[in-house]
């Protein structure tokens, strides 16, 4: 990889065979993160409720696995959330933090 954006990434498909580094809600300004198809291992991070601008978080399809952090919830801007394809994962999502406005 010769350059890496400090306020988004995607990576489609590298097979990383880790897990998420709790590091990762250090990133406080990043505002997409797109990590389907990379086989993670592990569980979603609590530190990834940190990331306060993130709007963009997609982790389709890996081998994630554990609980739903609750802290995904603080999120204030998130948008757009992917956790499918995840059959190890379990837990609910605090959708009544995440949904702002509903369209009828």
């Amino acid at each position: 990889m010769k350059e890496m954006s400090l306020r988004s990434n995607e990576f489609d498909a590298p097979q990383f065979d880790a897990p998420l580094p709790s590091e990762l809600g250090q990133l406080t300004d990043f505002f997409g993160l797109w990590l389907n198809d990379c086989n993670i291992t592990g569980s979603i991070p609590s530190e990834f409720g940190l990331m306060s601008s993130l709007q963009v978080l997609n982790l389709r399809n890996n081998s994630l696995g554990g609980v739903v952090p609750s802290e995904l919830g603080r999120i204030e801007q998130l948008r757009e959330l992917d956790l499918s394809s995840l059959p190890l994962l379990s837990g609910s999502f605090p959708f009544d933090t995440f949904v702002k406005t509903l369209p009828l």
